[in-house]
């Protein structure tokens, strides 16, 4: 099972592990990207996030598939939230059931790499004074 999703609705960590609970899985293992108050020294205020969501959740899929193929799991959730997020908010979820622990965390630590550098999703950090975009496009 794959389930792909870019939105402007909040994430919800239990509704992803939901989808990856399987009675063959002995392992159910989740990311959860949040948004802090600070980096590179700067307090930040808030972030946005843009997307081109048709060409993402393909990337998305991909990924998923890609990790059905070369890790021993069974499901794969990965979503990514879009528009102003707060401090503490959820940008990006990634659960992972499998039937033992080891392949769900390699999986699951190859997910959030890919999805970071292949999902055309592009952060905007806003703190008191500026702003800037964030991420792969700047690479």
């Amino acid at each position: 099972m794959i389930d792909v999703r870019i939105t402007n609705d909040p994430l919800v960590l239990e509704k992803a592990i939901e989808l990856v609970r399987s009675d063959q899985n002995g392992a159910e293992i989740t990311f959860s990207g949040v948004v802090r108050n600070n980096n590179l020294g700067r307090d930040v205020l808030f972030l946005e996030y843009e997307a081109y969501p048709d060409m993402a959740e393909k990337i998305l899929e991909k990924i998923g598939k890609d990790a059905c193929a070369d890790y021993d799991i069974s499901s794969i959730v990965l979503w990514h939230r879009t528009g102003h997020l707060e401090i503490s908010e959820v940008s990006m979820v990634i659960a992972v059931g499998a039937p033992h622990r080891a392949a769900a965390f390699e999986a699951c630590r190859d997910a959030v790499e890919k999805v970071k550098a292949l999902a055309p999703v592009w952060k905007r950090e806003i703190w008191d004074g500026g702003k800037e975009w964030l991420g792969q496009q700047n690479e």
